[in-house]
């Protein structure tokens, strides 16, 4: 993200800055066309719940691919309203703090991408997440892949890895171990999927992996996880 960190009650202040920076800067899960993928066999019936919502890209993408019935969920109104193509349920809540105002077990599928890193209670959001999902329902999660060889090997070297810098706003750390914590004995892996990996050649110059090979994932700077409630 483009911004330092920001306490949740200094988000407001710079909403402008936040509608930019989301309508610029969509989910790699987005563009690598993995929402597509993972819902093409979802009843178009569905509801679906998008925590962390910003510009509303997904939403754009959900109603292009028939769905109706979409909860966006943000700490404020980031939505661009002309190039979605619909108009969402919005709701506003603190996710770090807040009960998601929706029944138990009473959403198919959540999206939680590329938005637990800048919470500074990501176990109370998920936990309310998974609450509203309901029994086979399916939650996807985008992360930092800050246990990657290459983060691995940036570790060793600097005591640092990529996407938590004092520059930008990402101040929950995920492991393996750590979101197996999160989630639970309720929740199942169904697939995990890495963005395209990269090494720097020669300044700006990038050698690529696709995110489906062995070195993409090795090289990937974020994960995704598909899972399902049990």
């Amino acid at each position: 993200m483009g911004l330092t960190y920001l306490r949740g009650g200094d988000v407001k202040a710079h909403r402008l800055e936040m509608r930019s920076m989301y309508k610029h800067q969509p989910s790699w899960c987005l563009r690598d066309g993995l929402v597509e993928r993972w819902l093409a066999d979802l009843p178009r019936g569905s509801r679906i719940l998008d925590i962390g919502a910003g510009s509303g890209e997904l939403e754009r993408r959900l109603f292009k691919m028939g769905f109706q019935d979409i909860v966006a969920v943000d700490l404020d109104d980031y939505l661009d309203s002309e190039s979605i193509g619909g108009r969402p349920q919005l709701t506003l809540v603190d996710v770090s703090r807040d009960v998601l105002p929706f029944e138990d077990q009473s959403v198919d599928v959540v999206f939680l991408l590329q938005m637990l890193e800048h919470l500074e209670n990501p176990w109370h959001c998920f936990r309310e997440a998974l609450r509203v999902t309901k029994p086979g329902g399916d939650i996807f999660i985008a992360i930092p892949h800050a246990t990657s060889f290459v983060n691995r090997l940036k570790f060793l070297r600097t005591g640092n890895v990529d996407s938590y810098t004092v520059a930008n706003n990402h101040v929950a750390f995920f492991t393996e171990a750590l979101l197996r914590k999160l989630w639970g004995e309720n929740v199942r892996v169904v697939s995990r999927h890495y963005s395209k990996g990269f090494i720097r050649v020669w300044g700006n110059r990038k050698m690529r992996f696709p995110g489906t090979s062995i070195l993409g994932g090795m090289f990937s700077r974020k994960i995704a996880y598909h899972l399902k409630k049990t």
